[in-house]
């Protein structure tokens, strides 16, 4: 009762862990900010339905940029100005993006640092406030508001910006716009065109790379989910990803959840694949001990006929008596054996060599009366020798007594 206890818990903790598995493969639930997984007011998602229901094709990309598709698709990456990707572009996937986009492939960058390509010839970074000389005084990093520098960078954070439209055509019509916490767009290389700008700084801008085009965007925030719905949001964000043609794709590898790879392509990734498969086998070595099998006993019935035959007896309890090295008995026992094999085949009483003989010699089996005197003579032969007994000669009286009572087993025999 205890092993089976043990067994159905191990296994109702394998199918919890499974549940948990599957649950979080869903990644509606456990969605980081600005995921197009992600209901909360600071999730995208409403973005990729807004895509979808405006008749393009969109799709969560979960895998590097390697694979992008040739010529065509508009690359959305979300993400903020302070956090970089939680995935880092490789350098063969900056070099791939690059190729992309001179081909044909539409890039929009909402909010974005570290993920735009040095080529490209802009830098999204976040916007520090000036005044700020040094290293912070100690004990002030946790306190904002013990310390002016800080309150700053917070209050640039979650303060809104009006953005005011220029006459680009992407701005045509646009109304009412803000911006919270936007960055800072450095140009360092390009034709950039203003779309966007604030009294200071710009805050959309866009370029031609190729046959391809670029736009980014200072904040993702007029794209989030609570925000989307608020002015001309929504306008300005289709007007973004109508810049390509093709499938619009929404960076998921590198800025969101990550790629859809399993909790075993996780544990590769970091290094513990023999950590799993060890704890796997260690699991499987538990369970195998405490298990138990199911169901009642099988109960062999009297009727049935022995699993061994009478040579696989023989030669166990030979070798039993052989490593004891009382090889005399071990004769004894043998020849014992045997007689009780013979008497049983002609359904006769367990008995003495001598009277197994002359009965079966009553009965008219003489070919098995013949057999079991021979095998009698034998024995006395060899354990009448002068010499220390051996192993050698158990077997050899092992062979010869098999050999002799062939005739004695048969029923017919005469």
């Amino acid at each position: 009762m205890r092993r089976r206890l043990t067994l159905v818990l191990g296994l109702a903790g394998l199918v919890l862990v499974t549940a948990m598995i599957l649950e979080v493969a869903r990644r509606g639930r456990f969605a980081v900010a600005l995921s197009t997984y992600s209901t909360a007011a600071r999730g995208a998602k409403a973005l990729f339905l807004l895509c979808r229901s405006s008749g393009r094709v969109a799709r969560r990309w979960t895998q590097d940029l390697v694979g992008l598709p040739r010529g065509r698709g508009v690359l959305v990456a979300v993400g903020t100005p302070w956090d970089g990707p939680q995935r880092e572009l490789a350098r063969s996937e900056r070099e791939a993006l690059l190729e992309w986009i001179r081909g044909g492939g539409t890039l929009v960058v909402l909010g974005a640092s570290g993920y735009l390509p040095e080529e490209a010839g802009l830098i999204v970074s976040e916007k520090t406030p000036p005044g700020r000389k040094g290293e912070p005084s100690p004990g002030l990093e946790r306190a904002p508001w013990k310390d002016p520098w800080l309150a700053a960078q917070v209050e640039a954070r979650d303060g809104e910006i009006a953005a005011i439209p220029t006459e680009h055509t992407l701005a045509a019509g646009l109304g009412r716009l803000a911006l919270r916490g936007p960055g800072e767009l450095k140009i360092t290389a390009g034709e950039w065109q203003r779309v966007l700008v604030s009294p200071k700084d710009a805050l959309v801008l866009v370029r031609g790379l190729g046959r391809g085009r670029i736009a980014v965007a200072a904040s993702a925030s007029f794209v989030e989910n609570g925000s989307l719905a608020r002015g001309d949001h929504a306008a300005l964000a289709l007007r973004l990803v109508s810049l390509g043609t093709g499938p619009v794709l929404f960076d998921e590898y590198h800025l969101g959840m990550g790629s859809s790879r399993s909790v075993a392509s996780y544990l590769s990734e970091r290094g513990l694949t023999f950590v799993l498969v060890q704890g796997l086998l260690a699991l499987a070595l538990v369970l195998w001990r405490a298990g138990a099998r199911f169901g009642a006993p099988v109960l062999r019935s009297r009727d049935a006929p022995p699993v061994h035959d009478a040579k696989s007896y023989v030669d166990a309890l030979g070798h039993i008596y052989a490593r004891a090295g009382d090889v005399r008995a071990s004769m004894e026992r043998v020849v014992t054996a045997a007689m009780g094999r013979v008497a049983a085949c002609h359904g006769l009483d367990r008995q003495e060599p001598e009277g197994l003989a002359r009965t079966l010699a009553e009965r008219g089996r003489l070919g098995a009366s013949r057999a079991v005197q021979q095998a009698l003579e034998r024995y006395r032969a060899a354990t009448a020798r002068g010499d220390v007994l051996g192993a050698k000669h158990l077997v050899e009286l092992q062979r010869n007594l098999d050999r002799d009572l062939q005739e004695a087993l048969n029923r017919e025999g005469r």
